[in-house]
């Protein structure tokens, strides 16, 4: 960051010396129970000579329901509207040719986002506010709090057309290296459970821990917006199954049920066809294809006979390991590790519809295919991605994974909802091998796919419409506005089970933010056309496009939410000198480039073209209503603080794992290097057919080498190696059963067929 006559000055990664109006963003949050409300401010300073019009991409949560806009100027306070979206713009463009101040909000995609700052005069200081309430998800045990803060350069796929590059431009802000404005982070947290910990992968935070309330904080004053925030919260109890009731503006009651199904056991294992589908492009250089090499090596490890499996890697082209899926054999499983561990991000651009295509046209060799796909996502054609996996989503499931700092949480979860998967995000600092585990015990033990709730008497609008699957270990939400009838209990049915949970709709709050994510819920179902067709008397259909769009933006304009359909817009009124009277000239807000995008180093000198990646976009037109927030927005203008970006990235290394009991690092104190996972060293060494190696790992859990190898020599190394491992996951690594419980299935039935499998116990030679 440098200061001239201007203000504050950033290089782009073309090489551009720009003004930057945004000093800098503050984030406060509230977390109760399993829901995250959340205020975003930008402080925006005009100090050229100039008015200008500042435009600020920036993403959010791909869940989040943004329910509240204003802008704070000076001392008065303009509380934004939501309006259609032409609308919006119309009257935001409006103002400024008449010399009003503007702000607008608009919705680019589920997960990002435009503010407009119209006819920001010199020397004018502007905070603008926005709200938004989002569900947590779950992470194993602990609730997962995710706050991104920067968009990767997309990839814009080859023959894109003129209308469909000015709307991918519209989510490819101009990027910088370093930017002059940074943020600030401040979440009060009420389980309403004892927490067991808190702790993030990518940050080092203060915590102020009080049984089951928290206090959390960044350790820095300020932090880069180069990587997402995320925060790991877990209670020291497992959360039991409930109801909540809430009640929306009208007084119409909604209701939120979750489900933690217990005592589900895996059916009976079938033979699998999995196909991994590997992102090799340029942005995914650096530790994000060494994430991807580690999750093909444990997933193609937890494989059995009968299995059949290929590798399709994939980048401005695609190529696959073999011409066809394979048995998994011995043979394959060894060229299979090898082709994993020589990937790498060589593959240019992002082109992933086509490899999507080639593996969707081939018939699958069972029921249902299995699709691993490993991607940070940075492309701008998520809806046509979407789309495609929508369309096959009858023979094939796509368990995705997001990898990176800033990976594309629309794509990623998107391309999985579609066809019925499942989704997991893995940023740097995160243990990779908990995630990639679960994920591939998913996809041999999905419990029930016939899953519905059963409302009683109610008479409700459901959202999601359709129920996902259930996995184990998996929690189920759904939420329901009630339109009528009564029940005392709701009931979750699932193929041949069922739970219940109680129902007092007299207790429903008179505010809170159950209705809000509904109607998010119904407008992402309408959006992707997850909603039926009402049934009709004619069979002349009206347009089903405008009609899913009304939809979208009545529920939008009842509830006061930001969409595809709606925006928020502020006028500033002016008189006399305030009014702006020449035309203001337009500044795109650069963005920090993510960290370790394109195999980026700690100095901030990446290894693949960024400058390709930039465009310059015109204004973003959008739409979103801004109706009064739910509750009071905090005052959040002393949160800003002027930010200077560190030389290198150790300012903002994570804090090392650490359990509960273990001391807080001290604020800015660099993470130790991990010291090697022993389970993953472990795992590492089974066979393909299950059994184990005896390796020195292995020998340092027993009292005497010299008696382990005796008894190898007594039963067979193998036998003696996998009783072994079995023991030594039990007994020393139990807490981390869902990480190895693949693994040691594998090896029980490998060991259950050696004829002197039972004959031998390892217990003995442990220490």
């Amino acid at each position: 960051m440098t200061e001239s006559a201007t203000g504050l000055i950033a290089q782009t990664a073309a090489g551009q010396a720009v003004t930057v109006a945004l000093q800098g963003v503050a984030v406060q949050a509230r977390i109760d129970g399993v829901c995250a409300t959340v205020t975003v401010a930008q402080q925006y300073t005009n100090a050229e000579s100039v008015p200008i019009e500042a435009v600020y991409v920036f993403p959010l949560d791909d869940q989040a329901a943004v329910c509240g806009f204003r802008a704070r100027i000076g001392d008065r306070l303009i509380v934004a509207q939501v309006r259609p979206r032409e609308e919006a713009f119309a009257e935001y463009d409006e103002a400024m040719q008449r010399g009003a101040g503007a702000m607008l909000l608009e919705q680019e995609r589920a997960n990002i986002f435009t503010a407009s700052i119209g006819n920001l005069n010199p020397g004018q200081t502007i905070a603008i506010e926005l709200e938004y309430v989002a569900p947590l998800s779950r992470e194993g045990q602990a609730l997962r709090f995710a706050l991104p803060t920067t968009i990767s350069p997309r990839y814009h796929p080859a023959g894109t057309d003129a209308a469909q590059l000015a709307d991918q431009q519209r989510v490819s802000p101009p990027v910088a290296l370093h930017v002059p404005y940074g943020l600030t982070l401040a979440i009060d947290v009420a389980l309403g459970t004892p927490i067991r910990r808190i702790e993030s992968p990518g940050h080092a935070l203060s915590i102020t821990l009080d049984g089951a309330t928290a206090r959390i904080t960044l350790s820095s004053a300020q932090v880069a917006l180069d990587r997402d925030v995320v925060i790991l919260i877990e209670p020291a109890a497992q959360q039991q199954p409930m109801a909540l009731v809430s009640r929306d503006t009208s007084g119409t009651p909604v209701v939120q049920v979750t489900f933690l199904p217990d005592g589900l056991d895996a059916a009976a294992r079938s033979a699998r066809e999995v196909i991994f589908i590997v992102d090799c492009s340029g942005s995914m250089g650096g530790s994000s294809i060494a994430e991807a090499r580690r999750a093909m090596d444990l997933c193609i490890r937890q494989m059995r006979e009968g299995d059949t499996l290929n590798i399709v890697r994939f980048g401005s082209s695609y190529t696959s390991l073999w011409p066809a899926p394979r048995s998994y054999t011995a043979a394959s499983f060894a060229e299979a590790l090898a082709y994993a561990a020589a990937t790498d991000a060589e593959l240019g651009g992002t082109e992933v519809l086509a490899p999507l295509r080639h593996v969707f046209a081939a018939t699958p060799g069972a029921p249902v295919r299995d699709i691993l796909l490993l991607t940070d996502g940075q492309v701008s054609n998520e809806s046509a991605v979407i789309a495609l996996c929508r369309a096959n989503q009858a023979r094939n499931r796509v368990f995705s994974f997001g990898i990176g700092a800033g990976s594309s949480a629309s794509l990623v979860r998107g391309v999985a909802d579609a066809t019925r998967g499942a989704a997991e995000f893995i940023t740097p600092g995160e243990r990779i091998e908990p995630k990639v585990l679960r994920m591939f015990n998913r996809i041999g033990s999905v419990l029930f796919d016939r899953v519905r709730i059963d409302w009683g008497g109610l008479d409700v609008e459901q959202a999601p419409h359709a129920v996902p699957p259930l996995f184990a270990g998996d929690a189920l939400v759904v939420r329901g506005r009630v339109r009528g009838g009564s029940a005392g209990q709701l009931t979750l049915h699932a193929d041949e089970r069922q739970w219940s949970v109680p129902l007092d709709l007299a207790a429903a709050a008179s505010a809170g933010p159950i209705p809000l994510m509904w109607a998010r819920e119904m407008i992402r179902d309408l959006d992707e056309e997850r909603v039926p067709e009402p049934r009709r008397g004619s069979n002349q259909r009206a347009r089903p496009a405008d009609a899913r769009r009304e939809g979208i933006r009545a529920l939008a304009m009842r509830y006061g939410l930001l969409s595809a359909e709606t925006s928020f817009v502020a006028i500033e009124e002016r008189t006399g000198s305030d009014r702006t009277t020449q035309q203001a000239e337009l500044r795109r807000i650069p963005i920090a480039l993510t960290s370790g995008w394109g195999d980026q180093d700690a100095g901030g000198r990446y290894h693949r073209g960024v400058g390709a990646m930039m465009v310059a976009s015109a204004p973003v037109r959008s739409s979103a209503r801004m109706a009064p927030p739910t509750g009071a927005l905090p005052d959040l203008r002393q949160a800003f603080v002027m930010y200077s970006p560190p030389d290198s990235d150790a300012a903002y290394a994570p804090p090392p794992p650490a359990s509960p009991a273990a001391p807080r690092p001290r604020p800015g104190a660099q993470a130790a290097k991990p010291s090697a996972d022993d389970v993953l060293q472990l795992l590492a060494t089974q066979e393909f057919d299950g059994s184990f190696m005896l390796s020195r790992l292995l020998l340092a859990h027993t009292k005497h080498a010299s008696t382990t190898r005796a008894a190898a020599r007594r039963y067979g190394e193998a036998v003696v190696a996998t009783a072994l491992a079995l023991a030594v996951l039990q007994r020393s690594y139990a807490a981390r059963h869902a990480e190895w419980q693949g693994a040691a299935d594998k090896a029980r039935a490998w060991l259950a067929q050696q004829p002197n499998g039972s004959d031998f116990d390892a217990a003995a030679l442990l220490r």
